[in-house]
């Protein structure tokens, strides 16, 4: 209503973006709908399907539209136009059309609740450092999660176990971090949340067959505020705390034994 009235009085405003394009796609069906929100009635949704900059003279956004996927994956840009010719800013989506990842063929029975968990304090200017860093103590830990043993500041941790999924699905997983995280799925980059920043989200897709996957998190604190949190959504549902019993680690560690951590040989 605030910016409707900033309108008809002539006044500058910021545009908002078009709704609907928050985060990249994946699916495992042959076509895809995606719906866009006008946040300015007064306004008209331009969009293209090319990854170009949408204009005035692109296609105008009336009803859902309905994409044949593709695994090289459609771009979806998306802006508002006001009566005047003003251009809000772009909006931008990446839909894709993915694939199962095979699950590990692995004896389950050598398998057993929990991460393994290294604790390192260092001076770490990324999560990246930390893939090959040496542990100070060693452990295991029940779930993604600040173990509640570090110091206050210039630490890392690095998870390492296996993610066994339920079902076959795409599964979106979110990292919150304070600071630098990763999350690799099968040795593949699913979220890069490195670097310096104060506690935010990131989130990733993947397809995943039922089954076991191998899982690593790498997580550093630089200084100031610390937090770490790992969700997950299946599908078109809810994010959602991962459960512990999708959790699984070699057994050459005990859970119960987590905290607290064990010096490293």
């Amino acid at each position: 209503e605030q910016l409707r009235r900033l309108e008809a009085l002539g006044l500058n405003y910021r545009i908002p973006e078009p709704g609907g394009l928050k985060e990249d796609r994946l699916t495992l069906d042959d076509r895809f709908r995606v719906e866009l929100g006008n946040p300015l009635p007064w306004g008209e949704v331009r969009y293209t399907l090319d990854g170009s900059d949408p204009g005035p003279e692109s296609a105008l956004y009336a009803e859902p539209l309905e994409l044949v996927t593709e695994k090289s994956g459609t771009t979806v840009s998306a802006r508002v136009v006001l009566p005047a010719g003003r251009l809000g800013p772009i909006a931008r989506a990446e839909v894709t059309r993915g694939s199962l990842r095979t699950g590990l063929d692995i004896d389950s029975g050598r398998l057993v609740p929990g991460l393994e968990l290294a604790y390192v304090e260092d001076t770490f200017h990324t999560a990246a450092a930390l893939a090959d860093a040496r542990a100070d103590r060693l452990g295991a830990i029940p779930r993604v999660e600040l173990p509640g043993i570090e110091r206050e500041e210039q630490f890392g941790l690095r998870f390492r176990g296996y993610l066994r999924v339920p079902y076959g699905d795409v599964y979106t997983f979110e990292l919150t971090s304070d600071d630098g995280s990763q999350l690799y799925l099968k040795e593949e980059l699913v979220i890069d949340h490195d670097g310096y920043h104060g506690s935010a989200q990131k989130s990733g897709s993947i397809a995943l067959a039922k089954g076991h996957h191998r899982l690593r998190v790498l997580y550093f604190q630089g200084g100031g505020g610390r937090d770490l949190a790992l969700r997950v959504r299946q599908g078109d549902g809810p994010f959602e705390t991962v459960p512990d019993d999708w959790y699984y680690v070699e057994n050459v560690l005990d859970p119960g034994e987590a905290l607290p951590l064990t010096d490293a040989p």
